[in-house]
């Protein structure tokens, strides 16, 4: 009879004494839908009516599984005293919920505390994304905040009393009268299951979601008729933009350079993948008096192959379900050993359409090595059918002098439609792209972070 049951619920002795020991029987039909069915709540209902003793919760649960339980629990009205959930590193259960029972056993546990800072800022820009997935119907401005949960390492990593986390909680919303809230950001299950007890209760929230990746957003843990439990609100994906262009023309010095940039602002999760495997540049290859380690890597590595392409593609794939904002991509500059060049090779097409937004480094005329740069990319975009994709053009100079932050220019009246569209691409003149000068930043590199940062939000708040 309780064969279909998620949890099979006993009554046994624990270190809290006696209570409900919920284990998770399968991990077959795990889907953010089963917190609104009867499989999952019914065997604890049942055992909490024959007799009301605290629970505690065993098994490999995702972060919305634990969250969405416990804010069930705490709202039932013959609620458990106490909610426990099986701690691995500790070997034994701890309390979730309510704070008076974590308090008493951190005492008793004398173990670390819970820093104070435990919430980064609020991303107004998110929130409204968030807002306007979850209520379509409902015009923005809505009350809703999207909070980044920002934890220690994991060797500095308290255990669970969320009394610590309380006055971080209190201070997040006192502020505002919010209606929506979701936690982004990785977490144990203790502090996911501590966050959902103790907000369950706050009384200006309707809605509580958890981040869940593997589910491409948010699952709603605490809903209202507008948005049930078990919701999935979709995140954004992070914004995948590709440095393309020919060798030797300061693809991978320009990607360091906006990324170490976009880092400093500390408004964008950043991250920046070197793409070429044949040719890399870690940071450690940007001092040139590592040249001759390179140059060995690339002798004994070989050329590329067809499962390097693959392998690429598919991290390119899984990157956007991570929760990243973006991510920067160094590209490969192609075959050069014919005539005319191979510039995106065979099987090389899958990682380019894994990528959202290309921004091409070329030299003008005066280079001599590849005059072709910036048609021959053209074309190989073209011939993909990513021409659309191009967002803005860098053009590699020596002189800082001549620098030029970007600028729309006027299409050429004679040139064709489409090569007039590409006039119109935004375009910077950037000095400095050495790898002797990589840490040096330009007028053109702030100007050129800023348009990639524009990139990345899906709403002008300005002119909201």
């Amino acid at each position: 009879m309780t064969d279909h049951f998620l949890f099979h619920v006993k009554e046994c002795e624990a270190v809290m004494g006696r209570c409900h020991l919920g284990e998770l029987k399968t991990t077959s039909w795990l889907f953010p839908s089963v917190l609104a069915d009867a499989r999952l709540t019914a065997p604890f209902e049942q055992a909490l009516t024959s007799q009301v003793l605290p629970i505690a919760l065993s098994g490999r649960m995702p972060l919305w599984l634990v969250s969405g339980l416990v804010a069930w629990l705490v709202r039932l009205a013959n609620s458990p005293p106490s909610i426990w959930l099986f701690e691995p590193r500790l070997a034994n259960y701890v309390p979730v919920w309510p704070t008076s029972v974590c308090r008493n056993w951190l005492s008793q546990m004398q173990v670390s505390q819970l820093p104070t800072e435990l919430f980064q800022e609020k991303n107004p820009e998110y929130s409204r994304h968030l807002a306007e997935k979850a209520y379509p119907d409902v015009g923005w401005p809505l009350a809703a905040e999207v909070v980044q949960v920002r934890t220690p390492p994991r060797e500095q990593l308290g255990f669970p009393a969320i009394i610590h986390a309380k006055p971080a909680l209190e201070q997040l919303l006192a502020d505002c009268s919010r209606s929506l809230l979701a936690l982004d950001g990785p977490m144990p299950l203790w502090l996911a299951a501590a966050i959902a007890g103790e907000l369950t209760s706050w009384p200006s929230l309707e809605v509580l979601a958890v981040h869940a990746p593997a589910e491409g957003g948010f699952v709603v843990v605490q809903g209202n008729p507008q948005v049930p439990v078990g919701t999935v609100i979709p995140r954004r994906q992070p914004l995948l933009v590709a440095i393309i262009g020919d060798p030797q023309h300061g693809k991978s010095v320009l990607s360091w350079k906006l990324y170490w940039q976009l880092q400093e602002r500390k408004v964008l999760r950043v991250y920046r993948l070197d793409a070429d495997a044949y040719s890399p540049t870690p940071g450690w290859s940007l001092n040139p008096l590592t040249k001759p380690i390179r140059d060995e890597y690339k002798r004994v590595r070989g050329p590329w192959s067809d499962k390097d392409h693959e392998t690429l593609a598919n991290a390119l794939r899984n990157l956007k379900r991570t929760m990243l904002d973006l991510v920067l991509v160094d590209l490969p500059g192609g075959d050069h050993s014919c005539q005319p060049p191979l510039r995106v090779p065979p099987s090389r097409e899958k990682v380019f359409q894994a990528v959202d937004k290309f921004i091409l480094v070329y030299c003008d005329g005066s280079c001599g090595k590849y005059p072709d740069c910036r048609s021959g990319w053209h074309q190989a975009l073209r011939n993909l059918g990513l021409i659309g994709a191009l967002a803005a053009e860098v053009i590699s100079v020596l002189d800082a002098s001549e620098e030029l932050p970007g600028v729309s220019n006027k299409p050429n009246v004679s040139s064709s439609q489409k090569d007039g569209e590409l006039a119109l691409l935004p375009r910077w003149r950037v000095s400095k792209l050495q790898r002797q000068l990589v840490r040096e930043t330009t007028f053109a590199i702030e100007d050129l972070s800023q348009f990639i940062l524009r990139l990345t939000r899906p709403y002008d708040l300005a002119t909201s």
